[in-house]
């Protein structure tokens, strides 16, 4: 797990100007439009972003786990590359992830581990859709699958990325309130931004998951064969 997070970071960090690319061109004007319609028709905060992170959040995390495709695959990762696939798979993505969000609430309401079983069990649905073009129940199906034998880790992993969100964002927001520009039209935008640049680090952190989970997939259907291979001759050594 802990391997697993230290790779998150080091990918995040080594891409960062086209993971930035990918979510400021994405979340800056979103997040601009959506101060801006809040603080016009006084709507509320929670509707509006999740309307948002429903309807644009899927460009985001598919464009970003095309790039970690390509880039496992050796191949070469772009940001037009990467928009062009998240546009592709938008709608899917979208309704999907609706499909996901649904269930999961069904479940808190029911009973809260549910919930979050649920949860960790639609973990891999971005990647299902963008890398495998499934949708839907298939892909919710397919993501509940792949996630067997590592929901543990992933749920922690995934903590543990919430744990340090909070503590680098909430003294933050402190100090925003004791200088009062958290109301501010511009402080807002960039600590959205902020916040939605953070959230990278989650679907990274769950691509990887997801792909060591089909790596060892492709490994149980193929088996590696061990062939037995005759050494070298070797030439006769002076007496």
């Amino acid at each position: 797990m802990w391997a697993k997070l230290s790779e998150t970071f080091s990918v995040f960090f080594r891409r960062l100007p086209l993971f930035a690319a990918i979510a400021l061109s994405i979340w800056l004007p979103v997040n601009l439009a959506t101060e801006k319609m809040i603080r016009l028709f006084h709507l509320g905060d929670f509707w509006v972003y999740v309307w948002g992170g429903l309807i644009f959040g899927p460009i985001v995390s598919a464009a970003t786990v095309d790039v970690l495709d390509r880039l496992e695959r050796g191949q070469p990762a772009g940001y037009l590359d990467a928009m062009d696939t998240a546009v592709s798979v938008w709608l899917t993505l979208m309704l999907t992830s609706l499909m996901a969000m649904i269930l999961s609430a069904l479940g808190f309401v029911f009973l809260i581990i549910p919930g979050i079983l649920l949860m960790i069990f639609f973990t891999f649905v971005t990647a299902v859709v963008v890398v495998e073009g499934l949708g839907g129940m298939a892909a919710l199906a397919r993501s509940a699958r792949l996630t067997a034998g590592r929901r543990w880790k992933i749920f922690g992993a995934n903590l543990i990325l919430v744990l340090l969100m909070l503590l680098v964002f909430a003294p933050v927001t402190v100090v925003m309130e004791l200088t009062g520009t958290i109301d501010g039209f511009g402080p807002s935008v960039a600590f959205d931004c902020l916040t939605d640049l953070y959230a990278i680090l989650f679907t990274i952190l769950n691509f990887l998951f997801y792909w060591d989970a089909r790596v060892e997939e492709e490994s149980a259907k193929h088996p590696k064969q061990f062939l037995y291979i005759e050494p070298l001759p070797q030439e006769p050594r002076d007496a």
